[in-house]
Protein backbone atom coordinates (compact mmCIF):
# COMPACT_ATOMS: atom_id res chain seq x y z
CA UNK A 1 0.00 0.00 0.00
CA UNK A 2 1.07 2.90 -0.63
CA UNK A 3 0.32 6.63 1.18
CA UNK A 4 0.68 9.69 0.91
CA UNK A 5 3.05 10.32 3.53
CA UNK A 6 7.05 9.90 4.10
CA UNK A 7 8.79 12.62 6.24
CA UNK A 8 6.09 12.53 9.28
CA UNK A 9 7.60 10.33 11.30
CA UNK A 10 5.01 10.03 13.84
CA UNK A 11 2.36 9.71 11.52
CA UNK A 12 3.78 6.86 9.91
CA UNK A 13 4.41 5.40 12.67
CA UNK A 14 0.70 6.08 14.05
CA UNK A 15 -0.47 4.48 10.69
CA UNK A 16 1.51 1.24 10.79
CA UNK A 17 1.28 -0.10 14.46
CA UNK A 18 -3.22 -0.14 13.78
CA UNK A 19 -1.44 -4.00 11.90
CA UNK A 20 0.08 -6.77 13.38
CA UNK A 21 0.91 -7.80 9.62
CA UNK A 22 3.40 -5.51 8.56
CA UNK A 23 6.05 -7.18 6.57
CA UNK A 24 7.99 -3.33 5.32
CA UNK A 25 7.62 0.53 5.64
CA UNK A 26 9.53 2.04 3.36
CA UNK A 27 9.03 6.38 3.65
CA UNK A 28 10.86 8.55 1.41
CA UNK A 29 10.44 12.39 2.10
CA UNK A 30 11.41 13.54 -1.54
CA UNK A 31 8.90 11.10 -2.88
CA UNK A 32 6.45 11.94 -0.44
CA UNK A 33 5.07 8.96 0.53
CA UNK A 34 5.26 5.43 2.17
CA UNK A 35 5.11 2.34 0.70
CA UNK A 36 3.81 -0.03 3.50
CA UNK A 37 3.68 -4.14 2.57
CA UNK A 38 1.14 -5.79 4.91
CA UNK A 39 1.93 -9.78 4.37
CA UNK A 40 -0.38 -12.27 5.29
CA UNK A 41 -1.58 -16.40 4.93
CA UNK A 42 -5.54 -15.82 4.80
CA UNK A 43 -7.18 -13.59 2.14
CA UNK A 44 -9.61 -11.76 4.58
CA UNK A 45 -6.83 -11.35 6.71
CA UNK A 46 -5.15 -9.00 4.67
CA UNK A 47 -8.51 -7.29 3.40
CA UNK A 48 -9.24 -6.44 6.88
CA UNK A 49 -5.29 -5.35 7.46
CA UNK A 50 -5.23 -3.57 4.78
CA UNK A 51 -8.90 -1.76 5.65
CA UNK A 52 -7.34 -0.70 9.32
CA UNK A 53 -4.07 0.81 7.87
CA UNK A 54 -6.32 2.92 4.84
CA UNK A 55 -8.99 3.99 7.48
CA UNK A 56 -6.24 5.39 10.08
CA UNK A 57 -4.00 7.13 7.28
CA UNK A 58 -7.65 9.14 5.84
CA UNK A 59 -7.57 10.06 9.45
CA UNK A 60 -4.40 11.42 9.64
CA UNK A 61 -3.27 12.46 6.11
CA UNK A 62 -4.49 15.55 4.23
CA UNK A 63 -4.57 15.67 0.75
CA UNK A 64 -4.32 19.39 0.21
CA UNK A 65 -1.26 19.32 1.85
CA UNK A 66 0.36 16.53 0.25
CA UNK A 67 3.54 16.87 -1.69
CA UNK A 68 6.49 15.25 -3.35
CA UNK A 69 8.54 14.17 -6.64
CA UNK A 70 6.16 11.28 -7.28
CA UNK A 71 2.78 12.00 -8.81
CA UNK A 72 -0.17 10.77 -6.92
CA UNK A 73 -3.81 10.32 -6.81
CA UNK A 74 -5.02 10.45 -3.16
CA UNK A 75 -3.77 9.65 0.49
CA UNK A 76 -4.05 5.86 0.10
CA UNK A 77 -3.11 6.26 -3.35
CA UNK A 78 -2.20 3.17 -4.48
CA UNK A 79 -3.67 -0.47 -3.02
CA UNK A 80 -2.22 -3.30 -4.71
CA UNK A 81 -3.54 -7.09 -3.66
CA UNK A 82 -0.71 -9.47 -4.87
CA UNK A 83 -0.30 -13.27 -5.17
CA UNK A 84 3.04 -14.38 -4.64
CA UNK A 85 1.23 -17.65 -6.27
CA UNK A 86 0.33 -17.40 -9.79
CA UNK A 87 -2.27 -20.03 -9.12
CA UNK A 88 -4.52 -17.30 -6.94
CA UNK A 89 -4.36 -14.79 -8.88
CA UNK A 90 -7.80 -14.49 -9.09
CA UNK A 91 -7.84 -14.82 -4.81
CA UNK A 92 -5.81 -11.08 -5.57
CA UNK A 93 -8.91 -9.54 -8.27
CA UNK A 94 -11.65 -10.73 -5.26
CA UNK A 95 -9.63 -8.55 -2.56
CA UNK A 96 -9.04 -5.47 -4.93
CA UNK A 97 -12.57 -5.58 -5.65
CA UNK A 98 -13.65 -5.87 -2.02
CA UNK A 99 -11.56 -3.00 -1.42
CA UNK A 100 -12.33 -1.07 -3.94
CA UNK A 101 -16.12 -1.42 -3.15
CA UNK A 102 -15.49 -0.58 0.73
CA UNK A 103 -13.26 2.54 0.89
CA UNK A 104 -15.83 4.21 -1.88
CA UNK A 105 -19.08 3.27 0.13
CA UNK A 106 -17.38 3.53 4.09
CA UNK A 107 -14.68 6.65 3.06
CA UNK A 108 -16.41 8.62 -0.05
CA UNK A 109 -13.23 8.15 -1.91
CA UNK A 110 -13.37 7.03 -5.74
CA UNK A 111 -11.60 3.79 -6.62
CA UNK A 112 -9.90 3.12 -10.04
CA UNK A 113 -9.27 -0.56 -10.21
CA UNK A 114 -6.16 -1.65 -12.76
CA UNK A 115 -4.92 -5.03 -13.32
CA UNK A 116 -5.22 -7.32 -16.52
CA UNK A 117 -6.04 -5.38 -19.19
CA UNK A 118 -5.38 -1.62 -17.24
CA UNK A 119 -2.17 -0.91 -16.26
CA UNK A 120 -1.67 2.03 -13.03
CA UNK A 121 -0.10 4.52 -15.45
CA UNK A 122 -3.20 4.76 -17.36
CA UNK A 123 -5.06 5.04 -14.29
CA UNK A 124 -3.35 8.00 -13.26
CA UNK A 125 -3.41 9.54 -16.78
CA UNK A 126 -7.07 9.52 -17.35
CA UNK A 127 -8.43 8.64 -13.80
CA UNK A 128 -11.96 11.80 -13.92
CA UNK A 129 -11.20 12.84 -17.68
CA UNK A 130 -11.36 9.62 -19.83
CA UNK A 131 -11.74 7.42 -17.14
CA UNK A 132 -14.54 7.72 -14.80
CA UNK A 133 -14.04 5.65 -11.36
CA UNK A 134 -15.46 1.95 -11.24
CA UNK A 135 -16.66 2.76 -7.35
CA UNK A 136 -17.37 5.58 -5.66
CA UNK A 137 -18.08 9.23 -6.06
CA UNK A 138 -17.54 10.86 -9.54
CA UNK A 139 -15.14 13.56 -7.98
CA UNK A 140 -11.91 13.29 -5.79
CA UNK A 141 -12.73 13.54 -2.15
CA UNK A 142 -11.81 17.07 -0.87
CA UNK A 143 -9.30 16.25 2.06
CA UNK A 144 -8.22 12.75 0.29
CA UNK A 145 -8.26 12.57 -3.22
CA UNK A 146 -8.80 9.04 -4.68
CA UNK A 147 -7.51 5.55 -4.84
CA UNK A 148 -5.68 3.16 -7.18
CA UNK A 149 -6.93 -0.19 -6.76
CA UNK A 150 -5.23 -3.24 -8.31
CA UNK A 151 -4.65 -6.98 -8.41
CA UNK A 152 -1.04 -7.90 -9.92
CA UNK A 153 2.10 -10.41 -9.88
CA UNK A 154 5.08 -10.08 -7.89
CA UNK A 155 7.04 -6.96 -8.93
CA UNK A 156 10.27 -5.41 -7.91
CA UNK A 157 10.29 -1.86 -7.18
CA UNK A 158 13.74 -0.19 -7.26
CA UNK A 159 15.43 2.98 -7.07
CA UNK A 160 18.62 3.68 -8.70
CA UNK A 161 20.93 7.49 -7.78
CA UNK A 162 23.14 8.74 -9.66
CA UNK A 163 26.05 11.28 -9.23
CA UNK A 164 24.08 14.00 -10.92
CA UNK A 165 21.56 17.16 -9.94
CA UNK A 166 21.27 17.75 -14.14
CA UNK A 167 17.75 16.33 -15.42
CA UNK A 168 19.16 17.40 -19.24
CA UNK A 169 21.99 14.46 -18.42
CA UNK A 170 19.15 11.89 -17.52
CA UNK A 171 15.50 13.08 -19.11
CA UNK A 172 15.84 10.30 -21.60
CA UNK A 173 17.44 7.49 -19.59
CA UNK A 174 13.64 6.35 -18.91
CA UNK A 175 12.84 6.11 -22.52
CA UNK A 176 15.69 3.93 -23.58
CA UNK A 177 15.66 1.83 -20.23
CA UNK A 178 11.34 0.65 -20.51
CA UNK A 179 10.79 -2.70 -21.82
CA UNK A 180 7.09 -4.36 -22.26
CA UNK A 181 7.56 -5.39 -18.49
CA UNK A 182 9.49 -2.72 -17.31
CA UNK A 183 8.40 1.00 -16.00
CA UNK A 184 11.20 3.21 -15.85
CA UNK A 185 10.44 7.20 -14.53
CA UNK A 186 13.28 9.91 -13.41
CA UNK A 187 13.02 12.09 -9.97
CA UNK A 188 15.50 15.19 -8.86
CA UNK A 189 16.19 13.50 -5.34
CA UNK A 190 18.43 14.93 -2.36
CA UNK A 191 20.58 17.15 -5.20
CA UNK A 192 21.05 13.73 -7.22
CA UNK A 193 19.32 12.47 -10.44
CA UNK A 194 17.19 9.05 -9.48
CA UNK A 195 15.83 6.07 -11.74
CA UNK A 196 13.01 4.69 -10.42
CA UNK A 197 11.97 1.55 -12.11
CA UNK A 198 9.65 -1.10 -11.56
CA UNK A 199 10.39 -4.50 -12.53
CA UNK A 200 6.98 -6.21 -13.51
CA UNK A 201 8.73 -9.58 -14.68
CA UNK A 202 11.85 -9.89 -12.07
CA UNK A 203 12.15 -13.84 -12.31
CA UNK A 204 13.40 -12.67 -15.99
CA UNK A 205 14.98 -8.73 -15.47
CA UNK A 206 15.51 -8.49 -11.85
CA UNK A 207 17.53 -5.56 -10.19
CA UNK A 208 20.87 -6.82 -11.39
CA UNK A 209 20.07 -7.01 -15.00
CA UNK A 210 18.62 -3.79 -14.81
CA UNK A 211 21.74 -2.04 -13.51
CA UNK A 212 23.52 -3.73 -15.55
CA UNK A 213 21.98 -1.50 -19.05
CA UNK A 214 21.90 1.57 -16.65
CA UNK A 215 25.71 1.19 -16.49
CA UNK A 216 26.06 0.88 -20.12
CA UNK A 217 23.54 4.36 -21.13
CA UNK A 218 25.33 6.50 -18.17
CA UNK A 219 28.74 5.29 -18.80
CA UNK A 220 28.81 7.47 -22.24
CA UNK A 221 27.35 10.39 -20.46
CA UNK A 222 30.51 10.13 -17.52
CA UNK A 223 27.86 9.60 -14.93
CA UNK A 224 28.23 7.09 -11.67
CA UNK A 225 26.02 5.10 -9.30
CA UNK A 226 25.95 6.46 -6.04
CA UNK A 227 23.54 3.75 -4.25
CA UNK A 228 21.07 1.38 -4.88
CA UNK A 229 17.69 1.00 -3.22
CA UNK A 230 15.51 -1.66 -3.27
CA UNK A 231 11.55 -0.38 -2.53
CA UNK A 232 9.34 -2.19 -0.05
CA UNK A 233 10.45 -5.98 -0.50
CA UNK A 234 12.12 -8.64 -2.93
CA UNK A 235 11.04 -12.62 -3.61
CA UNK A 236 13.86 -14.84 -2.66
CA UNK A 237 13.33 -16.50 -6.27
CA UNK A 238 14.60 -13.29 -7.65
CA UNK A 239 16.93 -12.72 -5.29
CA UNK A 240 18.82 -16.08 -5.47
CA UNK A 241 19.18 -15.51 -8.73
CA UNK A 242 21.19 -12.46 -8.44
CA UNK A 243 24.84 -13.72 -7.54
CA UNK A 244 25.89 -13.09 -4.28
CA UNK A 245 28.66 -11.08 -4.45
CA UNK A 246 26.58 -8.42 -6.07
CA UNK A 247 24.09 -8.10 -3.26
CA UNK A 248 26.15 -4.98 -1.48
CA UNK A 249 26.05 -3.32 -4.50
CA UNK A 250 22.48 -4.00 -5.18
CA UNK A 251 22.03 -3.02 -1.32
CA UNK A 252 19.39 -6.21 -0.76
CA UNK A 253 19.54 -8.95 1.79
CA UNK A 254 18.07 -12.14 2.71
CA UNK A 255 15.95 -10.76 5.05
CA UNK A 256 14.85 -8.23 2.66
CA UNK A 257 12.73 -11.37 1.01
CA UNK A 258 8.98 -11.89 1.16
CA UNK A 259 9.21 -15.07 2.86
CA UNK A 260 11.88 -14.18 5.37
CA UNK A 261 9.77 -11.43 6.85
CA UNK A 262 6.26 -13.56 6.70
CA UNK A 263 8.07 -16.08 8.57
CA UNK A 264 8.92 -13.60 10.81
CA UNK A 265 5.31 -12.14 11.29
CA UNK A 266 3.85 -15.76 11.92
Amino acid sequence: MNISEGSNRAVIENIVQVSRWVGDVHSDPDHGRSVITLLATEPMVLLDEAKKVARRTIDLVDFTICSGVHPRMGVVDVVPFVSVDPAKALVAEDLRDHFAQWIASSCSIPAFLYGGNRSLPEVRRDAFDRLDPDFGPKIANPTSGACAVGARPTMVAFNVNLDTNSKEKVKDLPGHLRKAHTRVLSFSVGGLQQISANLLEPDMYGPDAFVDDLKILIAERDLKIVSCELVGLIPYGVLSKIPKRRWSELDVTESQTIEYRLKSLI
